[in-house]
């Protein structure tokens, strides 16, 4: 849904209460070369899309449902003096603050000016017009991952409960969540309910060394890396430095001041996460990794075997996919990898797997959907797909999909090799029927047609 609206402070709630977009996204700009190549691209990717044509920023009322992300074209932002202060200039600028939302700037020229405008106003990207649909999604989903990231969660090991509550609510005032372990021995099953992504141990609990307990975390190959920050008092920490600086992120000596334990855990909680991202992610979509798409079905079929559900795996190529490269260059054949994957991501279900299976193939897992409802959902994303438009320098052109989906049914599926050897065989013969369609295999473990 696209919505033109000159006034957003009279939008009610309700006008995009019932949308099935994801993503609000309004652009402010008087640009109209910039709302004609964005508006219909931005819909095949499900966002809804409001554009402000304001007569100046200040003047935004505020009184409506804020969006997602914010676009501003810079030339909003001139002002007649080069030399005002970071301070006086947000000022005139107030309003951007109230949004609460973060705001990437689209400017003509890439010069030490233009980057210093949306520095002072706080936006945290920077585009070039013309902007190109996929590039600019592949921002705002990048940034919105940051900026809406789920919170945090701490595992506190410490026998002083005062103490270990006092941290637990100081944190959770910063949105981190946190669990509390006062008794080492349920370490294991409290780790494998919480899943936590730091750790901080006290190093003097009665009849257990901090050695010991980080060994057992450790033990847990999903926890490698993982911080584990210990608490110490001066006396306690020399008889284990040497053995503790392999296993150790940190020391924090108490008593440590509250601003500096929200700071501690949240960069190396966030760096964590990010190293976790890096294994199991592919660098370039942010999906799934081959290997972790195959143990994604493997789970999958396990629950088949409870609930006698029915699993659908997609398998999703780029048509023509070399030719991309050749004619427009890898970096742009890269931008349309990266299109489909958002596509795929705006699309399917939250709880539905996808994956980037290698080069431009793709895979989906999804659970409890038969094949007729799997069918209906690729195909719309394959139409969407052929909707979306690409530039690159100066040229514009389209790229199709081919999808083949495989499903489990009566006859029994033995592993992910077995469901996905059936997907790619309709994958194969969609190809061979002239590619831009969707086929159905005729059962999981056979032939297509």
């Amino acid at each position: 849904m696209t919505v033109f609206y000159s006034n957003p402070g009279h939008l009610k709630h309700s006008q995009l209460a019932n949308t099935s977009c994801h993503i609000h996204l309004w652009l402010a700009t008087q640009d109209s070369s910039i709302t004609n190549e964005l508006i219909n691209p931005l819909q095949q990717f499900g966002y809804t899309v409001i554009v402000y044509i304001p007569t100046t920023i200040p003047n935004i009322d505020t009184n409506f449902v804020p969006p997602d992300i914010l676009v501003i074209d810079l030339e909003l932002l001139n002002t007649d003096s080069a030399s005002i202060t970071n301070t006086e200039y947000f000022s005139q600028f107030s309003a951007l603050q109230n949004l609460e939302c973060p705001i990437l700037i689209a400017a003509s020229e890439d010069n030490f000016q233009s980057r210093r405008r949306a520095a002072q106003i706080k936006a945290i990207g920077f585009l070039l017009k013309p902007l190109d649909a996929a590039q600019l999604v592949d921002n705002i989903e990048r940034i919105l991952g940051e900026h809406y990231a789920p919170p945090l969660r701490v595992l506190i090991i410490d026998n002083d409960l005062e103490l270990a509550n006092h941290f637990c609510k100081v944190l959770r005032t910063e949105g981190i969540e946190t669990a509390l372990l006062t008794d080492p021995s349920l370490i294991i099953d409290t780790i494998d309910t919480f899943r936590p992504e730091f750790i901080l141990l006290d190093m003097e609990i009665p009849g257990y060394s901090a050695p010991e307990l980080a060994a057992i975390i450790r033990y847990h190959n999903d926890l490698m890396g993982i911080p584990i920050v210990f608490l110490y008092n001066a006396d306690a920490l020399n008889p284990y430095i040497e053995e503790m600086q392999q296993i150790a992120a940190d020391f924090i000596r108490k008593p440590i001041k509250d601003s500096h334990l929200v700071t501690a855990i949240k960069m190396r909680a966030v760096r964590f996460r990010q190293l976790a991202k890096l294994m199991s992610k592919d660098s370039l979509t942010g999906l799934l990794k081959h290997t972790r798409i195959k143990e994604g079905i493997n789970l999958e079929l396990v629950r088949v075997q409870r609930s006698d559900k029915t699993l659908s795996i997609a398998m999703l190529d780029i048509d023509h996919f070399r030719q991309v490269n050749k004619d427009y260059g890898h970096a742009a054949g890269d931008r349309v990898i990266v299109a489909l994957g958002y596509m795929l991501k705006h699309c399917l279900r939250k709880g539905d797997g996808i994956g980037r299976y290698g080069g431009e193939e793709f895979v989906a897992i999804l659970p409890e959907c038969d094949p007729n409802m799997a069918y209906q959902v690729m195909d719309n994303i394959r139409e969407r797909f052929a909707g979306l438009q690409f530039q690159h320098e100066g040229q514009k052109f389209f790229c199709t999909i081919s999808i083949g989906i495989a499903y489990t049914n009566d006859l029994a599926v033995q592993n992910s090799d077995s469901l996905l050897i059936a997907t790619e065989e309709a994958l194969q013969l969609a190809k061979q029927w002239g590619r831009n369609q969707v086929r159905l295999a005729t059962h999981a473990t056979g032939n297509s047609n």
